[in-house]
């Protein structure tokens, strides 16, 4: 897979609930797109600036087949390209390149497209996580839904349809049921 970097923007998520003289900075670097990391990955130095807190310790397997241990770092607030998510950070040496990887790609909902070398969104999900979007979207969008699925929805009143919701069977095409909050 082709390698490629993406500008991306780092948070300490609990900023918001700090005093104004503990919090951490708001960090945009250049991250390389690592499918092949799990998680959001950052040196020392940036996370020192962002004055994230020690969640832990993980012994990790890196791409020359050494194991180390690292610390676990959190809270991080990513943003990507205008989507962001809350992550942990593996706490890399200094020096070490920023990486971003699967599981904040997918809470994000991006593809890696490695003919262009950029990040795709996902086309199913039009700018919305798809777990998050009510069911009359789905109904709108999306006419893979079973038939059973259609005439639930469709017997429902106004009222309670606005809190349907599909399930994550929906996604993968399994069973359709829905789920009332």
């Amino acid at each position: 897979m082709g390698v490629f970097e993406v500008e991306i923007k780092v948070r300490n998520w609990q900023n918001r609930f700090l005093p104004e003289k503990e919090r951490g900075e708001d960090i945009v670097c250049q991250a390389l797109v690592d499918s092949g990391a799990v998680q959001l990955s950052l040196p020392a130095e940036l996370v020192e600036r962002l004055k994230l807190i020690e969640l832990g310790q993980v012994r990790v397997h890196t791409a020359d087949g050494a194991e180390h241990e690292y610390r676990v770092m959190g809270i991080a607030e990513v943003e990507v390209q205008g989507r962001s998510t809350r992550v942990q950070a593996i706490e890399l040496p200094r020096g070490a390149r920023p990486l971003l990887g699967a599981i904040p790609l997918e809470e994000m909902d991006w593809h890696i497209s490695p003919i262009e070398k950029e990040l795709v969104p996902r086309s199913r999900s039009r700018g919305a996580l798809p777990a998050c979007r009510p069911l009359s979207s789905l109904v709108e969008q999306d006419r893979y839904l079973e038939p059973f699925l259609w005439r639930r929805w469709i017997g429902t009143s106004r009222q309670s349809r606005r809190s349907w919701f599909p399930t994550p069977d929906h996604l993968t095409g399994h069973r359709c049921h829905c789920v009332r909050d």
